[in-house]
C-alpha cells in the first residue's frame, strides 16, 4: 500500500475517531487529588484529554499516597481505537462495526508500523 494511502485512510480514521469520542457521552469515574471518587458524565474525547485521569492515589494507610493505574482511561482509548461506541448498538449495527470499522482499524497499525519501520530503516544504514 502506498504511503499516500496510509496516511489519508489514517486521517479518515482518526477523523471518525475523534467524531466518535465526541459524541459519545458516558458516565466516567473521576479520581479526585485528595483521594476521592466520583462520578460524572462527560464525553469521551473530554476524558481521554484530560490527562489527571491516568493515575489516580489513594490515601488508605493514613499519610502515605499510593498512585494507582486508573484501568477506565485506556479502556476509554481501546473503545475510540475499535470504534466501541452506543450508537452502533443502539441502532443495530455492531455487525458494520465488526465487518468494517475493526478490520480497518487493524489493517491502520499494521500500515502505520510498516510506515514507520520503513522511515527509520531509511535514517539508519545498515538495517
Amino acid at each position: 500500500m502506498s504511503n499516500k494511502w496510509v496516511a489519508f485512510l489514517l486521517f479518515i480514521y482518526i477523523v471518525g475517531m475523534m467524531l466518535g469520542a465526541t459524541f459519545e457521552n458516558t458516565p466516567q469515574t473521576v479520581w479526585t487529588p485528595g483521594g476521592g471518587v466520583t462520578t460524572e458524565t462527560t464525553n469521551t474525547l473530554e476524558y481521554i484529554l484530560d490527562a489527571r485521569h491516568i493515575a489516580y492515589q489513594t490515601t488508605s494507610t493514613g499519610d502515605l499516597h499510593f498512585v494507582g493505574i486508573n484501568g477506565e482511561y485506556f479502556d476509554a482509548w481501546w473503545k475510540i481505537m475499535t470504534f466501541d461506541f452506543k450508537f452502533f448498538e443502539h441502532y443495530d449495527l455492531e455487525i458494520v462495526r465488526w465487518i468494517i470499522f475493526v478490520p480497518l482499524a487493524g489493517a491502520l497499525v499494521f500500515g502505520m508500523l510498516t510506515f514507520f519501520i520503513s522511515v527509520i530503516q531509511g535514517f539508519i544504514p545498515g538495517l
